[in-house]
């Protein structure tokens, strides 16, 4: 009896095991199974608040103001003379403080205005690439970091915004050319996303689409330069729509080159020098824009002639904005693309 009872003690304990290894490997799979399906679902992505984002009219630069709740961004700053305007829409939407200012890359035309915005406001965090340049610009720009310390962007970084995420994607290459060293980054918002690319053309652009770059929002690279906003670069984006900043220049920003290719991509295309400021606002889903208008753009001095027979009729010699018809920015647009408009500076 004692032999029996001691080979059932054994069997006991051998199920008892064999249960218990049983309810963990199940357990197991489910819990696998949970996490496989519990991926990111691009679809439901929950997030309080709403996101705004200011693309500033700063005439030939760059810069632009981003808000989720009470934390507050400014990538770039435009060139110098730009600073007290940036300040003044600033302080118009109630902002004094800055959690983060992040400063592209060196090129006057993105941080000239920031050692404006430095002495004016209360700039908690200040990100750069990590360049240094033996400009007055740079030099002035550094000066007014005072005490403050600047971090430098590395790839893969990502800055928490309230309830928004922005995640470098590019960062200092090491490049001679400051607009190859130029930070990107992509934003997400619940499923709002966008991708916010400085001057990053060429070697930077090319470098860009390794990495997970579609977004439904695109700041278009270097104020539409011809050197950037490749097709391989916008299938890769597949932006919705498609914002350059720029302004009265001898660059021949945007190329008409870089135009039709955004037209041809489906992008809806918004300028800066004809939209004005761009305002786009979401709670995660899809953005509502607008734009400051034809009055915010000709304080810029943007005016343009319209040629009445495409392509070959003769120029209407009097300042487009001061037509007797008014033409909006999607036509206006499509008219840089099939060279029915082009610049021009009324005398006096």
């Amino acid at each position: 009896m004692r032999g029996q009872g001691r080979f059932f003690l054994v069997v006991l304990v051998f199920f008892c095991v064999f249960l218990l290894m049983l309810i963990l490997s199940i357990g197991a799979a489910l819990l696998n199974g949970g996490l496989q399906n519990a991926g990111p679902n691009t679809n439901n992505v929950s997030v309080n608040g709403t996101l705004e984002i200011y693309f500033l009219n700063v005439s030939q630069g760059d810069s632009e103001f981003i808000r989720q709740g009470n934390a507050t961004m400014l990538v770039d700053c435009g060139q110098q003379d730009q600073g007290k305007r940036i300040a003044a829409d600033l302080t118009g939407l109630g902002i004094f403080n800055i959690d983060y200012l992040v400063m592209t890359h060196t090129d006057f035309d993105h941080i000239g205005g920031c050692a404006e915005i430095l002495k004016d406001f209360n700039v908690r965090n200040v990100v750069v690439d990590g360049q240094q340049r033996d400009t007055a610009v740079y030099k002035n720009t550094i000066a007014a970091l005072g005490n403050r310390s600047a971090g430098v962007a590395h790839m893969g970084d990502v800055i928490a915004l309230g309830g928004a995420r922005l995640k470098v994607v590019h960062a200092n290459a090491g490049s001679s050319d400051p607009n190859q060293n130029s930070i990107v980054m992509k934003l997400s918002f619940g499923n709002f996303t966008a991708l916010l690319d400085a001057d990053c053309d060429s070697d930077c652009e090319q470098s860009l689409l390794s990495e997970d770059i579609s977004a439904e929002v695109l700041k278009v690279p270097h104020h539409g330069s011809a050197y950037g906003s490749s097709a391989g670069f916008l299938q890769k984006v597949s932006p919705s729509l498609a914002i350059i900043e720029v302004g009265k220049n001898d660059y021949g920003h945007p190329s008409n080159g870089t135009l039709e290719r955004l037209a041809a991509s489906g992008a809806r295309i918004m300028r800066t020098d004809l939209d004005g400021t761009i305002v786009l606002s979401t709670d995660g889903g899809v953005p509502s824009v607008s734009g400051g208008g034809r009055a915010d753009a000709i304080a810029n001095g943007e005016e343009f002639i319209y040629r009445s027979q495409l392509p070959d009729g003769p120029w209407d010699k009097t300042a487009f904005f001061m037509g007797p018809n008014y033409y909006g920015p999607s036509e206006l647009t499509a008219g840089f693309a099939m060279g029915a408009l082009e610049k021009y500076s009324r005398p006096g």
